[in-house]
């Protein structure tokens, strides 16, 4: 599997500015009031891609050149690349001359480093906080690892539900930094303390609603993974605790984009950072390494 995964590192990862470039379109999109359009564009490069890993995996056509392992490998990694590229041109032809928003690589103000500068200020800890983050995440899969292959497993099954748990603060959490970001720009300071509480209020309401519905209908969703008792019971045990996490991890995201939207990152990072890697990281070593905990201290 290892000169599998490299083929489709060095492809994918070769080509990852073109995330980054979907991600910044997006951004400036939102911004403007268009919510629909990134996620339109989300699930046309999922559709296009969808569409190409067919071809590639199933070879209808019969096809010589997916004849073996790497080169299905080396087509699925460049599906994933075409369909990114090709969803960023037509995102950025969107964004340029359907919704008449200019985009200049040339800035005809007098000082355009200052711009630069403020920019910069916000996004370097805003960077160093996710890289903190998915640093932090590879720690948690070696610790995992530790355990063994079950409880590897068991981890990523969680992660994949979860992710659906996460989907609504994600959104709640993008929209309260839009509108909480205007009313800061428009000095309605008032108004912007207003809504981030009603946001939040919100995303934790629904979060908790979707957490107990997950709960309570955790068997049937686990045994479309898995029939293996072992893991089901683990991750049974998992969805207990998300009970209590999921709640605070959303209030995480909601006052953490608030306060990226006021223009305050450096305390959300330093915290987000520091309980990160002092108790997700450092307490599960602790708890799998010496006690034996598994995958419930994650």
């Amino acid at each position: 599997l290892i000169s599998q995964a490299k083929i489709y590192l060095i492809i994918v990862g070769g080509f990852s500015f073109a995330q980054a470039v979907f991600s910044m379109l997006c951004a400036v999109a939102r911004n403007y009031g268009f919510t629909r359009l990134p996620m339109v564009m989300g699930l046309l490069m999922n559709a296009f891609n969808l569409v190409l890993n067919y071809f590639v995996i199933y070879n209808p056509f019969n096809l010589n050149i997916f004849c073996s392992i790497d080169a299905v490998v080396s087509g699925v990694a460049i599906s994933v690349v075409v369909s990114e590229l090709v969803v960023c041109a037509l995102l950025f032809y969107l964004i340029y001359l359907k919704l008449g928003l200019g985009i200049h690589f040339y800035n005809p103000r007098p000082d355009p480093n200052i711009e630069k500068g403020n920019i910069l200020k916000i996004c370097i800890p805003a960077a160093g906080g996710s890289l903190s983050y998915n640093i932090s995440q590879f720690a948690g899969t070696y610790i995992i690892s530790l355990v063994g292959t079950m409880a590897l497993t068991g981890r990523v099954y969680v992660q994949n539900i979860s992710f659906y748990m996460m989907m609504i603060g994600a959104a709640i959490a993008a929209a309260s930094q839009i509108m909480i970001g205007q009313y800061v720009g428009a000095k309605q300071y008032d108004k912007a303390y207003k809504s981030g509480i009603k946001s939040l209020c919100l995303a934790m309401s629904l979060n908790l609603a979707i957490t107990v519905m997950i709960f309570t209908i955790r068997s049937p969703v686990l045994s479309l993974f898995t029939t293996d008792t072992s893991i089901l019971a683990m991750c049974s045990q998992i969805f207990v605790i998300s009970l209590v996490l999921e709640p605070l991890r959303f209030l995480n995201m909601v006052i953490g984009s608030t306060l990226q939207a006021a223009g305050d990152i450096k305390f959300n990072v330093i915290v987000t950072s520091i309980c990160t890697w002092v108790i997700s990281v450092g307490i599960s070593y602790i708890a799998v390494s010496l006690f034996g905990a598994g995958l419930f201290a994650m």
